[in-house]
């Protein structure tokens, strides 16, 4: 799947990292000896027993880690960087001042030839600084040619772009056909990150959701990683432009068609019909307005019968047995409800996703029985889920299936 549980920002508001540059290409030098650039975390990741055991679609456990316990501290001092930055200018003006001095009839032609060959040299190094999900900086310099993908969506964006060469590595989960001779390294939530590592990659594709702390710290202190956490299908869409820009096609097809296509999806609609979305059964978990899948619905103009329903802390807090708690900086967009709860706010459409968890004949009579008037409407976890390219084609088929 994509990225189905999005907690919450994992660095405050308005907290930004200065990253060291991105690919440079295959003229500039790694310094061996550079010190990591991602510090420890404070305090380990603590287990809560009133969760499922950790699973790459099992959302539940990933939802009560307080945000500082999954704090990605991608920073990279900003010394290093102007350092960088510095040298690669001394380098400019050094062949600048050889041209001028050589600057004469004989080996330029004259004086405007020389100044035209300066400023050609200056032009033809960009860099291209980009701002993740996180509020981190990522400076290119050139476009990076070997990509390694950790999001199904994102490798599928990646192919849709017309990239499908600078893949050189990606998930047992992405499973696009375009891309199946790409190696693979782990599953979403185990990345073997030697594995990427032994790719050299140029730019690693992560979410902070789908992939797991330990991960994306250990490869962000090797590699230039970029993280995404789109919450509505404008931000997907954005972050599809966004690699477009990276991979430095945005301003060729098949890239630019299909931005541009994004870009004219129909706004969404006026509500007219209310649903359940239940993403897990034990607990029952759900999903509120401010998730991707939510908002995927509400451009169909279907809103959500939890839609400004938090979740509480602890488990009983959620199922209405004791007082809850400060959350702690922990997720409150996927609330565990009870039965009775989805009784009580009722819906005309019971819509059950085949992922994350894939909702039996059992699971379905059990929450017919809590809305036994709703239509009940099976479909694709990918299509509701998934953000970016996915999603530009996705929204058609989810209209015709829940017209």
């Amino acid at each position: 799947m994509g990225s189905i549980i999005r907690p919450a920002h994992l660095l405050g508001p308005g907290t930004k990292c200065e990253q060291r540059p991105a690919y440079q290409g295959e003229g500039h030098e790694e310094d061996p000896a550079r010190e990591p650039v991602v510090r420890g975390i404070e305090r380990e990741r603590t287990e809560h027993p009133d969760e499922p055991h950790e699973h790459r679609d099992e959302v539940a456990g990933q939802l009560d880690l307080p945000l500082a316990d999954r704090r990605l501290e991608l920073g990279q001092e900003v010394g290093r960087l102007v350092g960088r930055q510095l040298l690669d200018r001394a380098r400019e003006l050094r062949v600048l001042v050889g041209i001028e001095r050589l600057r004469d009839h004989r080996i330029l032609g004259g004086l405007t030839h020389g100044r035209d060959l300066s400023m050609r040299y200056i032009s033809g190094v960009p860099a291209l600084k980009i701002h993740d999900d996180l509020g981190r900086t990522l400076v290119f310099v050139h476009p990076p040619q070997r990509i390694v993908s950790l999001v199904p969506s994102d490798t599928h964006s990646v192919i849709a772009l017309g990239a499908v060469d600078r893949l050189v590595g990606r998930t047992t989960y992405c499973e696009s056909r375009e891309a199946a001779h790409v190696p693979t390294v782990g599953g979403t939530k185990d990345v073997d990150v030697e594995a990427v590592l032994a790719l050299a990659p140029h730019l690693v594709i992560a979410n902070q959701e789908e992939n797991t702390r330990p991960a994306l710290e250990a490869l962000a202190a090797r590699v230039p990683v970029l993280v995404s956490l789109p919450r509505r299908v404008e931000q997907g869409l954005a972050h599809l432009a966004r690699l477009a820009r990276i991979l430095g096609v945005a301003d060729r097809d098949p890239a630019r068609a299909l931005v541009r296509r994004g870009y004219q999806l129909a706004p969404a609609p006026a509500a007219t019909r209310k649903a359940f979305i239940p993403i897990w059964m034990d607990p029952l978990m759900t999903l509120n307005a401010d998730t991707f899948g939510s908002d995927v619905l509400a451009r169909l103009g279907i809103t959500n019968a939890f839609g400004d329903r938090l979740r509480l802390y602890p488990l009983a807090a959620d199922l209405g047995k004791t007082a809850p708690q400060d959350a702690g900086g922990r997720d409150v967009r996927y609330p565990r409800v009870t039965l009775d709860e989805v009784r009580a706010r009722g819906a005309e459409l019971l819509i059950l996703p085949d992922e994350p968890h894939a909702f039996s004949a059992d699971d379905e009579a059990v929450l017919r029985g809590a809305l036994p008037e709703a239509t009940v409407i099976r479909v694709s976890g990918k299509d509701l889920f998934w953000y970016g390219a996915w999603t530009i084609d996705a929204l058609e088929r989810l209209a015709a299936q829940l017209r």
